[in-house]
């Protein structure tokens, strides 16, 4: 050999040699720095909590809890070293020192699988890695554990390929690195899932020639498996047992795309960029596994002259992708139906991930030496992914040192603000009250209480009225009390804690450090607080014996509007139900609705317990340019199943509607409902008209522009008051056909009745909603709307304004009534009369559809819009189905009909799925939804006495 090669291999074994000490001399400096900056968060607040106790009671906690031992052991030997009152870098030392000492291994690791070139890349890209310095900077045991899978890894193939010196044995060191590893966290056994296929694969590759090597990896794993018997039982009551998040699945497509990114870039990007930057990641992946899968050599130094079976591209690639997937799809299985679930726990298969990074990347570029005119692109190809990874590694480090988006909870800032405010008579109470490892880490004193005191987090013990027992005992003889709120919205989601103690105490102060808020209260003296609340205004409602409404508490100030509505279940629910909340005034009109959960979002009816007392706070839903005044508040019940809303049945359990009005507010005039500019309410039809100087017209919204005579015809006007008006006027609405002749005029307040135009003043700008009743003689052709404002009498303030132009269509009225299968004739209060209705078939099953037609023909015009009801009915009289609604689906009110004309209403009534077979009857009737007490029209005798409310008709069959 010539002195030139001779060099140049001296040369490499020397860079060979030097470089994995330079970086992991890196790795060391970017987890020393800002090692302990933040503060200690709640999980490793308990690693220093169990670290503190006796061998005997941390032994006995971690028996009960989601982690074994093991490492709260290593780090309950270490704290002494330096004294009870250790800082935040030295409980986290030992993470970081696993994270350092997994550097090397990663480039033993490399350069066994793909060479020397691979096994540093593979030990910079872990040492540069925002995942890896993210946790070897918590007090926490995932650097431990990855460290001892990729030993143990590590060792299998040393094991297996027999290359060890014989005074290190392989075997029992695999044995001895897996146990620590289960010992651990329990999570490890999905990696010795994976080892033992490898294991099993490689020996069937194998046939007879290592069947040796099999019978020694299985006996290993059966002295790993007796080592950890004594554990078993624990193992097995934690994950039976674990209540610490709410029931449900894992959504696979987030897990996921959350665990690509975690494994690419830590914990320290915002997630709407990490998906971005991930795909990225997901690109080099592909590039190396087909880079490896492509290469015709493992990509080992020259300096193997034998090619060991175990380095062959389909073996190295077998065991990467099993080390990559099977500990990560045998969590989520795990997983799936408690859906416990970060991606940290997937760490321990990272460093596949990495290695499959740098052996594909590393072949990339041998491949590119020995094929000429390929040189450029494979060299430019696995430049850009390096220089990729290398960019984004640097922003993701960046931001875990510096950008505060990243802070951890900020206990330390709590208890430290807490320790230099509290008073003498003050106590502490911790909601939820499983922090408290985390906070007595930095709060010296004893004056503080959990609630509830529990030292896990449970979904299932939430907090309800019975918490004013707990409230009654810390705050005994107090004058004031902290609340440290952290995951309250687990153990507390809808509030009662902070509502008792707004009701009683006076909030003093709000800070929200990260993660962590604060509250503190003065308090009464004397102060108590009452297990059942004290509802102002006390009603009962029921909702289809499945939920009761029991009343309303209102607080409208000119600062505040909210209400408060208690709620009960009556029955193990199983839709996910929602609130309507409307507000609306005497004529049927809505100035704003509210959609949610009837209690807190996270706290959804599914979970709601039957008999528990429940309360749901909710803003004051108005639209901008509401005006002042009396309104109803409106509540309806529905679900994705049932989109119409359940039935508001009464004592005797007839349905009385599918909405309740619970009560009047008055929405007050103040800094609450300042009258908005003239930007705000969103004017689709803006135009400026001028009523004597004094009142603007600024625009309007009309319901349609094609109507039939008899139709009502929804209009909103927005106002601005140009000075104090003074004076009351009215509104003039007036239909004009084209040759300017009035067909008809209806006379409106302005706004509501209780904020007439006298009261208007200057700047203000108010809404107004109307219904227009198309005259009946109205004929067909073009028209337009006009309006006026005139005083009490009748002189015009300005001129009149017209508004758009309306298509008068000529009427499709019917007033022929025609013969129907079950004929009826009911006479509805003088007002309407059912001629009879049709029914397609008197057969029906559970769950399907009965499709019946009722035809009404209106007596006289009528002035308000009833609702038509139509149930089906068991012999028990218990409704088996049912719909209500405005005629014709909402397109005919009552309020259109003509005298005389008949209407066709289609009704589809859906049979109950459990309704049990047997004869069954139809009852059809109209109510008044606009009045609270929902009243029934009468059925009325020749004499016009009334009979009844309602018809029975149509016997129907179920089976």
């Amino acid at each position: 050999m010539s002195e030139r090669p001779k060099r140049q291999i001296a040369t490499t074994n020397h860079w060979t040699a030097i470089l994995p000490f330079v970086i992991t001399l890196l790795a060391l400096a970017l987890r020393l720095y800002h090692l302990g900056a933040q503060s200690l968060w709640y999980d490793e607040g308990v690693s220093v909590y169990l670290a503190r106790m006796s061998l005997l009671q941390l032994t006995a906690w971690t028996a009960d809890d989601i982690q074994p031992p093991l490492y709260y052991y290593l780090l309950h030997f270490w704290l002494p070293l330096f004294g009870q009152s250790s800082s935040e870098f030295v409980v986290r030392f030992p993470s970081l020192f696993f994270g350092v000492l997994t550097v090397p291994l990663m480039y033993r690791m490399g350069r066994h699988l793909f060479g020397a070139t691979a096994g540093l890349l593979a030990a910079f890209l872990t040492a540069i890695s925002p995942l890896y310095l993210w946790y070897a900077q918590e007090t926490r045991m995932y650097t431990m554990l990855t460290f001892l899978c990729l030993l143990s890894s590590y060792l299998l193939l040393k094991a297996l390929e027999r290359r060890a010196p014989p005074y290190l044995p392989l075997w029992p060191a695999f044995a001895v690195a897996n146990v620590a590893a289960a010992y651990t966290h329990y999570f490890a056994f999905f990696v010795m899932a994976f080892q033992g296929i490898y294991l099993v694969a490689w020996s069937w590759w194998m046939r007879r020639r290592e069947r040796q090597s099999l019978l020694q990896g299985l006996a290993t794993f059966a002295a790993v498996a007796l080592a950890y018997l004594p554990w078993v039982p624990f193992m097995l009551y934690r994950y039976q047992a674990d209540v610490s998040y709410w029931q449900g699945t894992l959504k696979l497509n987030e897990v996921l795309r959350k665990t690509l990114i975690s494994f690419s870039l830590g914990e320290t990007v915002i997630e709407e960029v990490g998906a971005k930057l991930a795909v990225g990641y997901g690109g080099i992946v592909l590039i190396a596994l087909a880079a490896i899968a492509l290469s015709e050599r493992s990509g080992r130094d020259s300096d193997h002259k034998s090619r060991s079976i175990l380095h062959s591209p389909f073996s190295i690639l077998l065991f990467l992708l099993l080390y990559l997937l099977l500990p990560v799809a045998l969590i989520i299985a795990l997983s799936y139906r408690i859906p416990k679930f970060s991606p940290r726990y997937l760490m321990l298969s990272s460093p596949a991930f990495f290695l499959i990074i740098a052996g594909g990347l590393t072949t990339l570029l041998q491949r590119s030496g020995k094929r000429q005119g390929s040189i450029s692109n494979l060299h430019l190809l696995s430049a850009i992914c390096l220089l990729f990874i290398l960019t984004t590694s640097a922003y993701a480090d960046y931001n875990n040192y510096f950008n505060i988006h990243f802070t951890k909870a900020d206990f330390r800032g709590v208890a430290r603000r807490i320790e230099e405010h509290i008073g003498p008579d003050e106590t502490v109470i911790l909601t939820s009250g499983h922090m408290y490892p985390v906070f007595t880490y930095y709060y010296g004193g004893h004056n503080w209480y959990p609630i509830p005191a529990e030292r896990t987090l449970s979904t299932e013990h939430t907090l309800n009225f019975s918490v004013a027992a707990d409230l009654n005992h810390a705050l005994a003889d107090k004058s004031g009390v902290w609340v440290v709120l952290w995951q309250d919205e687990v153990v507390d989601p809808n509030g009662f804690l902070l509502m008792m103690l707004e009701e009683k105490g006076e909030l003093l102060e709000t800070e929200d450090l990260w993660h962590v808020r604060l509250r503190h209260f003065a308090l009464p003296e004397g102060v108590h607080f009452s297990s059942q609340p004290d509802i102002q205004h006390p009603t009962e409602i029921n909702f289809e014996g499945r939920i009761k409404l029991l009343g309303y508490d209102s607080r409208f100030t000119i600062h505040d509007s909210r209400f408060t509505i208690y709620w009960q279940a009556e029955q193990q629910l199983e839709d996910d139900y929602k609130i309507s909340l409307r507000l609306r005034d005497e004529e049927g009109h809505y100035w704003g609705r509210l959609d949610r959960r009837p209690a807190a979002y996270l706290y959804p009816t599914t979970r709601w317990k039957v008999g528990e007392l429940l309360f749901g706070r909710y803003p004051l839903p108005v639209l901008p340019g509401t005006p002042p005044g009396e309104y109803q508040l409106e509540v309806v019940l529905y679900s994705e199943a049932r989109p119409e809303g359940l039935d508001v049945v009464d004592a005797d359990g007839v349905a009385r509607g599918a909405s309740a009005v619970i009560g009047a507010v008055t929405v007050p005039k103040g800094s609450l409902l300042q009258p908005p500019s003239r930007e705000e309410p969103g004017i689709s039809q803006p135009l400026e008209a001028d009523f004597g100087g004094r009142i603007a017209l600024l625009g309007y919204e009309l319901g349609r522009t094609a109507v039939q005579p008899g139709d009502s015809l929804y209009l909103m006007l927005f106002w601005q008051a140009l000075a104090d008006v003074g004076e009351d006027y009215s509104l003039t609405v007036a239909m004009v056909d084209k040759d300017g002749r009035v067909m008809g005029e209806e006379k409106f307040s302005p706004l509501v009745r209780a904020y007439p135009t006298s009261r208007w003043v200057a700047g203000e700008v108010w809404r107004g909603q109307y219904d227009f009743t198309v005259p009946i003689k109205a004929q067909s052709g073009q028209a337009r709307l006009q309006i006026g404002l005139v005083d009490e009498s009748g002189q015009p303030l300005g001129e009149s304004v017209s508004l758009a132009s309306l298509e008068v269509q000529a009427t499709e009225r019917v007033f022929t009534a025609p013969e129907t299968r079950y004929p009826s004739g009911a006479n509805f209060g003088n007002l309407v009369t059912l001629v009879g209705a049709d029914l397609d078939t008197a057969t029906v099953g559970p769950g399907e559809t009965l499709h019946l037609t009722l035809y009404w023909q209106a007596q006289t015009s009528m002035v308000k819009s009833y609702t038509v009801f139509t149930h089906l009915l068991d012999a028990d009289s218990r409704i088996r189905g049912q719909q209500d609604g405005i005629p014709v689906s909402g397109a005919r009110p009552t309020t259109g009909w003509v005298p005389g004309e008949v209407i066709r209403d289609e009704v589809q009534l859906a049979v109950d799925p459990q309704a049990p077979p047997g004869d069954y009857t139809i009852e059809v009737g109209l109510y008044d939804a606009g009045d609270p007490a929902l009243p029934r029209l009468s059925v009325l005798d020749e004499a016009s006495q009334p009979t009844d409310d309602k018809v029975l008709f149509a016997e129907v069959r179920v089976e």
